[in-house]
């Protein structure tokens, strides 16, 4: 079982990841979405032109494209997994902004619950993390960035509260298994405390309009309460890639 920290840490990481896309499509997820109720294959709502604002296309908007992606889970002091996943993303409005639930399909215990953004004109706003409302919403990315702009949040789900500083630094090439993208490198640093876990997380990942993010490398380490009382370190490594659709 994924502990709280570690949760929390890695959903403050791939947040934006579960609402801009990635996966590795199953042969019997593909026949139950075949044999869906015609509600759930009904076309995505068209997002107004006023909500199509930068940082909606970075997250993946219009979410029309489905992106795969290789998951790399190291826990320390060296247990690693590897999974394929892929986006599960819904498309829905709601008076003058539009709503959108994804979660990663295939995913380990722990990272595969829902999150939830809106797209409003200010830019991409975050509701839930993990399936659990935030208590708040915060802002994940003004509508606008440009080269050296920053940002920062506050974001509590239950008694663990996330505080987080980001960085636009630059547009530059990445290249993943997918194919090599003109990216934008965002930077992420912040704390993740209570609960009784305390931590720290940093994240780099590199998104591209209309896709998402298609690389992410995110380190976690902190402590937490041992069955004695007395704490124990806790660390953790995430490397997402894009890769070819299976």
């Amino acid at each position: 079982m994924i502990g709280w920290l570690t949760r929390a840490a890695c959903a403050l990481a791939l947040v934006a990841l579960l609402l801009g896309g990635a996966g590795c499509a199953k042969k019997e997820e593909q026949a139950r979405q075949a044999a869906a109720p015609a509600t759930e294959q009904q076309e995505k709502p068209q997002i107004p032109e006023e909500l199509m604002t930068q940082a909606a296309r970075l997250f993946g908007a219009p979410f029309e494209r489905e992106v795969h992606m290789k998951m790399t889970y190291t826990i320390e002091p060296g247990e690693t997994n590897e999974y394929f996943v892929y986006r599960d993303a819904r498309v829905s409005r709601r008076d003058d902004l539009v709503v959108v639930t994804s979660r990663l399909v295939n995913a380990p215990q722990g990272l595969d619950q829902g999150d939830t953004l809106e797209l409003r004109k200010d830019g991409v706003w975050i509701t839930a993390v993990g399936g659990s409302p935030l208590s708040a919403p915060f802002l994940a990315m003004p509508a606008q960035i440009s080269e050296g702009s920053k940002w920062s949040y506050e974001a509590s789900v239950g008694q663990v509260k996330m505080s987080v500083d980001v960085v636009a630094v630059r547009k530059e090439k990445v290249k993943v298994p997918l194919g090599e993208f003109e990216a934008w490198r965002i930077e992420s640093k912040g704390t993740v405390q209570g609960a009784g876990r305390n931590g720290t997380v940093r994240d780099v990942s590199y998104y591209v309009e209309r896709i998402g993010i298609v690389k992410s490398e995110m380190e976690s380490s902190g402590t937490r309460a041992g069955p004695d009382g007395k704490p124990v370190k806790t660390a953790i490594k995430l490397l997402l890639e894009a890769i070819p659709e299976p």
